[in-house]
C-alpha cells in the first residue's frame, strides 16, 4: 500500500492569540487510492504528564475542528493519482495560551491532515506544529505627556512581542495599540 505525500505549510512561522491561521496542505497521490474521505483539522492540545502516563486534552480556546476537502460518494470511491493543493484559514482565539514546553505540561497547537481509508486501520494522519506566541510589555519608562510624534525616532519601542518565555510582564488580556 502507498501512502500520499502529504506537506503542510504556513503563511508565517508564528502567531498571536487573535490572529488568523493560513496556509495550505499538499497532498501527492503516486496512484489512484480508494479513501473515504481526506480531511484538515486543526487545534491546541494540552498534555500533562502525571506519574507514569500522559494526558492529553483539547484546549478550550482552540478545540480540534475538522474540514472534509474531499468525501467519496461512497467508501469505494478513489482519489485519482496526481498533486492536490487546499488551502485553510482559521482564527486563533484572543484568550488562546502561548505555546509552551515544560517538564509536567505542555501546550502545543498543531494542523492534522488525515486520511480515512474504507478500513480504519489503514487511515494515514499527518502532524505539523505551529507557535502561538504571546505580547509582552517592555519595562521601558516613558513620560506620559509625550506623545508620539515627539518621541525619540531610536528610542525602543513600548511594546515588543518575543518568542518564547520572558520574565517581562504580559500584556493585559484586552490591550489594544
Amino acid at each position: 500500500m502507498v501512502k500520499p505525500d502529504v506537506y503542510i505549510f504556513f503563511n508565517k512561522s508564528h502567531y498571536y492569540p487573535g490572529e488568523t491561521v493560513k496556509g495550505y496542505v499538499l497532498v501527492e497521490f503516486e496512484k489512484d487510492t480508494r479513501a473515504k474521505s481526506l480531511k484538515i483539522g486543526w487545534g491546541g492540545l494540552l498534555s500533562r504528564r502525571c506519574g507514569r502516563g500522559e494526558v492529553k486534552t483539547s484546549i478550550n480556546e482552540l478545540p480540534l475542528k475538522e474540514t472534509a476537502v474531499w468525501e467519496a460518494e461512497n467508501n469505494w470511491n478513489k482519489i485519482p493519482a496526481g498533486e492536490y493543493e487546499y488551502p485553510f484559514r482559521f482564527k486563533l482565539a484572543s484568550t488562546a495560551p502561548p505555546t509552551f514546553w515544560t517538564r509536567p505540561c505542555d501546550i502545543q497547537y498543531q494542523v492534522i491532515v488525515k486520511l480515512e481509508k474504507p478500513l480504519w486501520i489503514f487511515n494515514t494522519t499527518h502532524k505539523k506544529e505551529f507557535k502561538v506566541l504571546k505580547g509582552l510589555r517592555l519595562s521601558v519608562e516613558t513620560d506620559e505627556s509625550e506623545t508620539e510624534s515627539e518621541r525619540c525616532p531610536n528610542a525602543p519601542p513600548r511594546y515588543d512581542e518575543i518568542d518564547g518565555c520572558s520574565v517581562r510582564e504580559p500584556l493585559p488580556p484586552n490591550y489594544e495599540p
